[in-house]
């Protein structure tokens, strides 16, 4: 059975009470990971870095603000979910890269984070696929909505974006992330949600 999580791209994993069919639950970050950064034809990435903040130590209290910036937007979704029974009203509409709306309809969100990303600059324009695994288990070739979240700095709104996820061998998921997106992960506050059917 599935349980609901968190994880982090730079990941961080944050706790949360939980709504048990909709939103991640309290969880320990030693059991997300970042397995692999590759190009799109999967040759290794060793300049992009992903530090899940579950192996900085004491230095987790460097991104105290992007956990509280994080902690602030799952518990809105928690309210939401609480009154709606559903992650719709939270992420409103939500479009992929080309920019169609992706349905949010009888999905759950397993894991939600925030993002830290380093060395973009090092990678040009190229799209970057990337690894992930969590406490959540996902089926192999597993279709996953990947729920990129950005501060704007000048409203405080996060804006999402759409990204699709797939279930890979080892439990966990795939996700291309274009260069430009990684830039603007990079320059401030964003995070993370993984949503999948819901069970």
């Amino acid at each position: 059975m599935r349980k609901l999580f968190c994880l982090l791209l730079v990941l961080v994993c944050i706790g949360s009470a939980a709504l048990a069919a909709t939103v991640p639950s309290k969880t320990t970050a030693d059991l997300n990971t970042t397995t692999k950064i590759t190009t799109e034809s999967g040759e290794t990435v060793d300049s992009l870095v992903i530090i899940p903040i579950a192996d900085a130590g004491e230095s987790k209290a460097a991104y105290a603000q992007k956990l509280a910036v994080c902690n602030g937007e799952l518990k809105k979704l928690a309210e939401v979910v609480a009154q709606t029974n559903s992650i719709e009203g939270y992420f409103g509409e939500v479009k992929n890269a080309a920019g169609e709306t992706v349905s949010l309809a009888d999905k759950s969100v397993d894991e939600f984070m925030p993002l830290l990303v380093s060395g973009v600059e090092t990678i040009g324009e190229a799209n970057v696929k990337v690894g992930f695994r969590f406490a959540t288990t996902y089926a192999v070739d597993e279709a996953v909505v990947v729920l990129i979240g950005v501060v704007n700095a000048e409203t405080g709104a996060v804006e999402w974006i759409a990204l699709e996820g797939v279930g890979t061998e080892d439990g966990g998921i795939e996700v291309v992330f274009t260069a430009e997106l990684l830039a603007a992960i990079q320059s401030g506050d964003a995070m993370m949600a993984i949503a999948s059917d819901v069970e």
